[in-house]
């Protein structure tokens, strides 16, 4: 009785453990799109990146500077520009404004406040 008693909390644990999902692995540079790199000529290089749908485009742009320096290591040189690309316009995300709410006023003064709001020690 002692010993089923230790077992069953026991199995329902490993049971309940066995259905856990185990995270899946993170997908790698290939996984995520495609990448083009071909030269325009010996010391200028355009570097491209496809992305799946389900990417944002922040994402796509930190992956796109990532094999861009990875290029430009291999090939050599120690330094990239980043040339705009007008037909990339469409796809930013619009820049959102911050707006602050106004601040909350106090009754009788923000300094000088109510001994309601504030009680005095004395």
């Amino acid at each position: 009785m002692k010993s089923l008693l230790i077992c069953t909390p026991l199995l329902v644990a490993l049971t309940f453990a066995g259905c856990a999902t185990v995270p899946s692995k993170p997908r790698t540079f290939d996984q995520l799109g495609q990448f083009t790199a071909y030269p325009l000529n010996n010391k200028t290089y355009r570097v491209g990146f496809q992305a799946d749908n389900n990417l944002s485009y922040g994402t796509a742009e930190e992956i796109t500077l990532l094999k861009a320096a990875q290029t430009t290591v291999k090939n050599g040189f120690r330094y990239f520009s980043v040339v705009d690309d007008p037909s990339n316009a469409r796809h930013k995300a619009p820049r959102q404004a911050v707006i602050y709410p106004t601040p909350s006023y106090y009754p009788y003064g923000y300094y000088r406040r109510h001994p309601a709001f504030w009680p005095d020690p004395f």
